[in-house]
């Protein structure tokens, strides 16, 4: 598989290249399904762990819900906070890691993690989500969507870590899962597949 070089960091990758500005399907179909039924949009609150430029929160923002993004590359931050600012959109943005989020136990009705997990290494992946874990409340939902050994190849993504169907059960040991696709997308003239995991699951309590 052919990653971005060794050593290059997520803010040399979108010192390259615009943030993808349209959120992703899978993700609205999440948040449209999941949010709370008979809660005001206003009242929901929504996390995305990896948020890049901010284009899911964008959509949710758009849609009335409250936002908080997480990222490891400042840049990408600023560019989500420029956006909203330009657009008159509220949303909370900060920079930093998912090892620790900065958030109050129980605060989110739904976390969203759209190839942002995937790039934290499978050791501490558990620490992180204890922490989307800790962050829900107590009937809430996450989107969980690390990319598959399926896939063939994945350029200019920095370092990403790939699961195989038991790798996903293991990691999500304890979570109660409600539902989990492989989606594989195979380009017939080059050959090349790129496939992920799309996993909705429901807060679980420790202990």
């Amino acid at each position: 598989m052919s990653n971005a070089p060794a050593g290059e960091t997520w803010d040399d990758i979108y010192s390259r290249r615009q943030p993808t500005k349209y959120p992703y399907d899978a993700v609205v179909t999440f948040v449209m399904r999941h949010a709370p039924h008979g809660h005001p949009r206003h009242d929901v609150r929504i996390l995305e762990v990896g948020c890049g430029g901010g284009n899911n929160l964008w959509f949710a923002a758009r849609e009335g819900f409250q936002v908080w993004g997480i990222d490891a590359a400042a840049a990408a931050i600023e560019f989500a906070r420029q956006r909203f600012r330009d657009e008159g959109l509220n949303g909370e943005f900060h920079h930093g890691t998912f090892e620790a989020l900065p958030y109050p136990d129980g605060f989110f009705d739904l976390v969203i993690d759209r190839g942002g997990l995937t790039c934290v290494a499978p050791p501490v992946l558990a620490t992180c989500l204890g922490e989307v874990n800790r962050v829900l409340k107590p009937a809430g939902r996450f989107f969980f969507s690390p990319y598959s050994t399926a896939t063939t190849s994945l350029a200019g993504y920095g370092k990403i870590y790939f699961y195989d169907e038991p790798g996903v059960t293991t990691v999500l040991s304890g979570w109660e899962v409600i539902s989990q696709e492989h989606v594989v997308v195979a380009d017939s003239l080059s050959g090349s597949v790129r496939a992920e995991w799309r996993v909705i699951a429901k807060k679980w309590h420790q202990n």
